[in-house]
């Protein structure tokens, strides 16, 4: 679950075991990039997940800020 920030998007519930989950994304969490674009909103997250998705990549990456610092996290998207 994702919902708007002031310095980006606050990741605000991770599902247990999900792909997310398992690479360390955890409530809290700002995600200011995706799929090389910056977020403002929610919606730009999920255009760039739309974008990726339509130019057929596997994997989309996150610039994700959280307690620790900055770092890229990739996920794989499932296929529609």
């Amino acid at each position: 679950m994702l919902k708007d920030g002031r310095d980006g998007v606050v990741v605000a519930g991770v599902e247990p075991g999900s792909p997310a989950a398992e690479k360390g994304m955890q409530n809290g969490d700002i995600i200011t990039r995706a799929n090389g674009r910056e977020v403002k909103s929610a919606k730009d997250v999920r255009d760039a997940v739309a974008s990726a998705k339509s130019d057929g990549k596997s994997h989309i990456r996150f610039l994700i800020k959280g307690q620790n610092g900055s770092r890229f996290v990739a996920l794989k998207m499932k296929r529609a």
